[in-house]
Order: C-alpha cells, then sequence, then structure tokens
C-alpha cells in the first residue's frame, strides 16, 4: 500500500500554532461531506480546538506534504480506555496515494501510546476508500456507541494491543 508520493508526505501532530490550519483543514472536509447530521456542534467544536482533541489523549495530526498541509485525522477520549477518530480528511488531489493510511498509523500509534484499548468510528456509506482502509486497519461493524446516530452512517471498532503508558 506504499506508494513514492506517500513517502513524500510527514504526518506530525499539530499544535496550538497549527490549529488554523486544522481549522481551515475540517471546514473542506465539512464542505465536502453531504451529511449536515456529521457537523453538530461543528462550530462550537471549530471555536474551541484543540477542545475534546486535546492530548494526552486527543490529538490533532496533520499531513504535509512540501511543507503544504494536505490531510487530517483527529483523536478523542471517550472514556479511559476508547478514544474516538474524526474528521479523517485527505484533500482530493492528494488522496489514493496512501495518505490515509498514514494518517491512521499516527493516529492508532498514538492511541496505543495512550493507553487506550479501542478505537471507534463512524463513516458514511459512500465512502467507499475510506471504509475499505478501516478494514485493511482491522476496524469491524460495531453497535452504535451514542445516540442519536444518523441514518445511514457505519460504526466501525478496533480493538488495539496497548502498552501501558507507564511501561
Amino acid at each position: 500500500m506504499s506508494s513514492d508520493f506517500d513517502e513524500k508526505v510527514a504526518v506530525e501532530e499539530a499544535g496550538l500554532p497549527r490549529i488554523d490550519i486544522v481549522r481551515n483543514l475540517f471546514r473542506e472536509y465539512e464542505r465536502s461531506v453531504e451529511a449536515p447530521v456529521c457537523f453538530e456542534d461543528f462550530e462550537f467544536e471549530l471555536d474551541t480546538l484543540p477542545g475534546e482533541y486535546a492530548p494526552p489523549v486527543g490529538g490533532l495530526f496533520l499531513a504535509l506534504r512540501d511543507s503544504r498541509a494536505v490531510g487530517c485525522v483527529a483523536i478523542r477520549p471517550q472514556n479511559d480506555l476508547t478514544a474516538e477518530v474524526k474528521r479523517l480528511f485527505v484533500k482530493a488531489p492528494y488522496r489514493r496515494a496512501g495518505i490515509g493510511l498514514c494518517l491512521m498509523m499516527a493516529v492508532i500509534s498514538h492511541a496505543k501510546r495512550a493507553g487506550i484499548n479501542e478505537l471507534m468510528l463512524e463513516t458514511l456509506p459512500t465512502m467507499h476508500a475510506a471504509i475499505e482502509l478501516y478494514r485493511q486497519l482491522g476496524f469491524v461493524p460495531a453497535p452504535a456507541y451514542h445516540h442519536p446516530t444518523a441514518p445511514g452512517v457505519r460504526l466501525l471498532i478496533k480493538e488495539l494491543e496497548t502498552r501501558s503508558a507507564r511501561d
């Protein structure tokens, strides 16, 4: 699943100086998704970044190519052992080149270091490439983990083998 293209991409955790870049990518993601229910309280989320995505369990990650942000992903805690992956997005010209995989691997590594045992996410049935990526990474269908859940949304979960943050 590697390509020459993804070797030129760096993934890094977005600190406070890059919050505006994350905010812009989240907005671009919102415009690309035809599901308003996925963006309830979105303005509050944007205004308070990093908000629920704050470390140590939470995180905001950027994919950079030639120092330009081309994608993002976020993670936020649900409880002491579970976290939710949110807002995986790669700009259209950079898709299908392994960038989503790089972003997801960064989130999975981050979650393991934070002692998270389980990752969950929601995706739309129209996001075929994302669903295939999640399947390849070991995510499986799961029951709803919050209510209300948007009609047609697919809920996926992945068990992680983690080392305690104290190890």
